[in-house]
């Protein structure tokens, strides 16, 4: 009788361990997901960055060009001032 109490013990103690195997593996391979997926997070948020960096560059670039050809423009408005009173005294 003791014998198959402890039998019984003991397969219910390796059933437990195989349980607590399977749950080590379950929750190993779900960890494994959790990083890979973190990885492809940050890869991604490192790629918008990116982006984002070259954005900025190109709209500070847009500005400066911006900036030059309202330059450009007004020293030509300034310009035609004087052209069309010059005009206006030939006629």
């Amino acid at each position: 009788m003791e014998q198959d109490g402890l039998q019984k013990r003991q397969d219910n103690s390796e059933n437990r361990l195989k349980e607590l195997r399977q749950s080590d593996e379950q929750l190993s391979k779900q960890i494994e997901d959790k990083n890979l997926n973190i990885s492809r997070i940050n890869s991604s948020l490192s790629e918008a960055k990116r982006q984002e960096d070259d954005s900025l560059e190109l709209l500070l670039e847009f500005k400066t060009a911006l900036a030059v050809e309202q330059k450009a423009f007004q020293a030509l408005e300034e310009q035609k001032a004087p052209i069309a009173e010059r005009m206006a005294e030939l006629e």
